[in-house]
């Protein structure tokens, strides 16, 4: 979403300005941050943002009003999930998958009710699968590393030894 609306204005940008001034201007200090870095701006609250994040989220809400309901959105629901409220749940999840609401949250509201148990679960229970999820991830990244160069054996020592 924010890539889709930052991207007008990099083509703006790359048609009013010369190809040669257009590559010295981006080491200038003033330079527009990335889709992904903008993101994160967004997904932060006012007061974790410095002032020149903080003039360039509120140009990017004038601009595009709907990035704004799509922030507000995302940081409500992380707040949801740091303080374990399950009741608001029910809420958020109106909210977000509303007909004037941002695509993007619509999509992932729906996906979150298909799983609407999981996700209250998530929310109440003080359990997780972090710690199976990372020895998977671990196993995962020894066996890529091992591709095509040894047999199970090799394989199975280099996981015990790991461990």
């Amino acid at each position: 979403m924010v890539r889709r609306c930052v991207e007008h204005w990099r083509q703006q940008d790359h048609d009013a300005v010369p190809r040669e001034k257009a590559v010295t201007r981006k080491s200038s200090p003033s330079r527009r941050p990335s889709s992904n870095r903008i993101s994160w701006m967004l997904f932060k609250s006012e007061p974790d943002l410095r002032s020149e994040e903080k003039s360039f989220v509120k140009t990017l809400y004038e601009q595009c009003p709907v990035l704004k309901k799509a922030s507000t959105l995302a940081q409500q629901f992380v707040e949801m999930f740091k303080q374990r409220r399950v009741e608001d749940l029910d809420d958020w999840l109106a909210r977000a998958g509303a007909a004037d609401g941002p695509t993007e949250s619509r999509r992932f509201a729906k996906g979150l009710q298909a799983d609407l148990s999981a996700v209250e679960a998530a929310l109440k229970l003080p359990w997780s699968n972090g710690q199976t999820e990372g020895q998977v991830n671990r196993l995962k990244t020894i066996k890529r590393q091992m591709y095509g160069r040894a047999k199970f054996d090799l394989l199975r020592q280099r996981v015990l030894y790991a461990a």
